[in-house]
């Protein structure tokens, strides 16, 4: 049953993220476009990773575009947060949670 408890925490905590939204503003002709974190022009449904950052862009069917990063978080000891890899695709770059063996 720990065993459970655990592998059902750590899913929930590796799924946490942080959304946001960027509003159409009806001056482009692509589906989506956003100047923030230099996203650019976007075709609906069209996913892009978002340069130097652990997260994505969405371009929605209302031209906004959906923006969804690792989630900040608090761990107590015994566990400690890994930076992750901004190399890997979101959301596998995110940073880890590990937890050291009790003694």
């Amino acid at each position: 049953m720990k065993v459970l408890i655990l592998v059902i925490t750590v899913i929930f905590i590796k799924t946490e993220a942080w959304i946001g939204v960027i509003e159409f503003s009806g001056n482009y002709t692509s589906h989506c476009y956003a100047e923030q974190y230099n996203i650019g022009s976007m075709e609906e449904n069209e996913t892009r990773r978002i340069q130097g950052l652990c997260a994505e862009a969405v371009c929605q069917k209302d031209r906004s575009i959906k923006l969804t990063g690792c989630a900040p978080m608090m761990v107590k000891p015994p566990c400690y947060m890994v930076d992750g890899n901004i190399s890997k695709p979101f959301p596998t770059c995110c940073y880890e949670i590990r937890c050291d063996k009790s003694s």
